[in-house]
């Protein structure tokens, strides 16, 4: 499918990282994100497509997702953070365009069809993390506002989301099925800073508890 898109994206020049990880053979080159914008675009395409496989392809064993504050209050959430394991099944649910019954008995409709009319980087470039950052030390922190829309199945009703997320990415080295190796960038974390717009908007985290 293709994704209705605005993308105004700073090309950066890629980092290196230390680590290193095993290839998975079966992936094609559209799960080989070489530089941070190739990972970005990726991570949108899985988003437009509605993918699972290239959105788990995207983010790191230790993937990790923070919620606000004022969202783990609202939903009633255990915890601000999703694990990968965790992150991963809320999204088979949202991309999958099924309804999901909710633990309160209420259903959510599946949704036909996410637009992403906007997904930008501000304020400034890619930013290297200290070592001691609590969540995420040695990662690339970028800034990004996000304005998607979500048609919801067997009905005109949309969600719209207009926000703002910290991502943070980080290279592996990764040898590729001729035996060269390249840096492979996965998204290591996303932090959600919430809604800057109406308050008909939800934050991306709002999304994912619709569907927990």
């Amino acid at each position: 499918m293709k994704i209705k898109l605005l993308l105004c994206l700073v090309l950066l020049l890629s980092g290196c990282g230390e680590d290193t990880v095993t290839p998975d053979p079966e992936l094609n080159e559209y799960s080989y994100p070489e530089t941070k914008e190739e990972l970005v675009e990726a991570f949108i395409n899985s988003y437009g497509d509605m993918d699972i496989d290239n959105y788990s392809d995207c983010i790191s064993e230790n993937f990790k997702f923070i919620f606000t504050i004022n969202d783990q209050s609202q939903y009633q959430l255990p915890s601000r953070y999703l694990e990968r394991a965790e992150d991963v099944l809320i999204m088979e649910r949202v991309f999958s365009g099924n309804s999901h019954e909710k633990p309160d008995g209420t259903t959510q409709p599946g949704l036909q069809s996410i637009t992403i009319a906007n997904w930008s980087m501000v304020g400034p470039s890619w930013v290297l993390t200290p070592a001691e950052h609590a969540e995420f030390p040695n990662s690339y922190r970028g800034i990004f506002y996000v304005w998607m829309i979500y048609a919801e199945n067997g009905s005109q009703h949309t969600i719209t989301m207009q926000t703002t997320q910290l991502f943070y990415v980080k290279s592996y080295e990764d040898t590729h099925s001729d035996g060269t190796v390249h840096d492979r960038w996965y998204l290591v974390g996303q932090e959600d800073l919430g809604v800057i717009r109406g308050n008909d908007d939800i934050s991306w985290g709002a999304v994912k508890a619709l569907f927990m």
